[in-house]
């Protein structure tokens, strides 16, 4: 189990590993989900690791300072002047970390007006 408020849990699951990660911004500029998909490819994944984003603080309400804009080079995670996008910087790094382009599907739910995503990574 991993517990959030604003942040994101992500869960990464192959068909040998699962893991599960606590995904806010320090731990998406500091590499977590990439670690974490290092982790369960390690633990045995063969290929293919499946990343689902549960709910989180949906970009509309995520209010943060130029400092933390400026450490995402992300401009698809900035959302309008003050704003960050967590579950977009997310899939940006989940689509990066996959050896293969990733598909994504959404679905609306929300711990403060965000969704649940899913892709499949490399």
């Amino acid at each position: 189990m991993v517990l959030v408020a604003d942040c994101l849990p992500v869960a990464l699951a192959s068909e040998d590993a699962v893991a599960i990660v606590h995904a806010g911004w320090r731990g998406l500029a500091g590499g977590i989900l990439e670690a974490g998909v290092e982790a369960v490819r390690a633990a045995g994944a063969a290929e293919e690791v499946t990343a689902v984003i549960g709910p989180g603080a949906g970009p509309c309400c995520y209010e943060v300072g130029e400092e933390v804009h400026a450490v995402f080079d992300d401009p698809t995670a900035r959302f309008g002047r003050r704003n960050l996008d967590l579950k977009a910087a997310a899939a940006r790094r989940l689509s990066a970390a996959a050896s293969s382009p990733s598909t994504s599907a959404s679905a609306r739910s929300a711990t403060s007006a965000t969704s649940h995503t899913a892709a499949r990574v490399g």
